[in-house]
């Protein structure tokens, strides 16, 4: 597609000769550069091309009405990093930080907008996990700009000729030195269940719980309460309270198990119609009072038609 040709050049421009320290010259793309400076790994490299590009070339399609091939616009690169970058600028808002986008005034600023769009991905495609905490995220871009425009703009520019050292040593160089420590931070607390919650927080979650269901025992299950404790139940059947003969939704202990009650039609269900055939199904009770109700209702169409015919 000439679209998606013409986005593949954006991430291949490179101002000047970046040098690294033994002197051989860098890979003419961004994203290989970059990878190079801060230790990304190669396979995350590609993935990230590969997604910037199709990333400009939607944006691209979306705003051009001829099939003719032509440069990406810059209108383009403005309007991704302004999208990728909201949540970074209202996270530098909220903590009153100055903002690492910058751009110098004799920066390429095309150039630069693809290295920090391109820094952005790159962090995230190799962030693991931490990539849930998006504030986690805003810090490592936050700090790793700066770098980044220190390597460009600080002591030796790119366009000197000059040498300058990674800010990384090694291929896999961020991931043991950037990712690997926040990610046993956060993985040093004792966790429980599964869930992530620290020793203190599922405490509080325990007593919590165990509060708020007494509390909802007493105000929704107080008036049969005392006559669910006077019967017992056998192991996998429910529980037939008589007179109410409610199947009642709580949990009693039998031996070493718990069984949870379900209600009869009578009560919680005698609104849903669906559930009447199949309760009266096992319930003895209520198939007693389903017969009833069959033989009141015949003696009483019968009683109907011989008024009708009498003389």
């Amino acid at each position: 597609m000439p679209r998606v040709n013409s986005s593949e050049n954006m991430p291949q421009i490179v101002e000047g000769s970046l040098m690294t320290e033994d002197g051989r010259r860098s890979v003419n793309d961004l994203l290989d550069w970059l990878g190079l400076v801060f230790g990304f790994q190669r396979g995350n490299v590609e993935n990230q091309r590969e997604h910037l590009i199709l990333l400009l070339a939607n944006i691209d399609i979306r705003n051009r009405r001829h099939e003719a091939f032509s440069p990406l616009d810059s209108g383009t690169v403005r309007y991704l990093l302004e999208k990728i970058f909201k949540n970074y600028q209202s996270w530098c808002a909220y903590l009153h930080h100055e903002s690492n986008l910058k751009f110098p005034p004799d920066a390429a600023t095309q150039q630069l907008e693809l290295l920090y769009i391109g820094l952005y991905l790159l962090i995230w495609g190799e962030a693991a996990n931490i990539r849930f905490m998006p504030e986690c995220i805003c810090y490592i871009f936050h700090n790793m700009a700066n770098e980044l425009l220190g390597i460009l703009y600080g002591n030796v520019h790119s366009a000197s000729g000059g040498y300058f050292k990674p800010a990384y040593q090694g291929e896999e160089s961020f991931l043991k030195e950037v990712i690997t420590p926040i990610y046993q931070v956060l993985r040093k607390p004792k966790l429980y269940i599964g869930r992530g919650m620290h020793e203190d927080l599922f405490t509080l979650l325990k007593y919590t719980l165990f509060w708020i269901l007494l509390l909802i025992s007493k105000l929704a299950f107080s008036y049969y309460v005392e006559e669910i404790l006077e019967y017992s139940h056998v192991p996998g059947q429910a529980v037939l309270h008589r007179g109410r003969h409610r199947h009642g939704a709580r949990p009693t202990t039998s031996g070493h198990r718990i069984n949870l009650l379900l209600w009869c039609r009578s009560s919680a269900f005698r609104e849903m119609k669906k559930y009447q055939k199949d309760f009266s199904s096992w319930c003895g009770e209520c198939q007693r009072e389903k017969k009833v109700r069959q033989r009141q209702c015949l003696d009483t169409t019968k009683t109907a038609f011989l008024r009708m015919g009498g003389p």
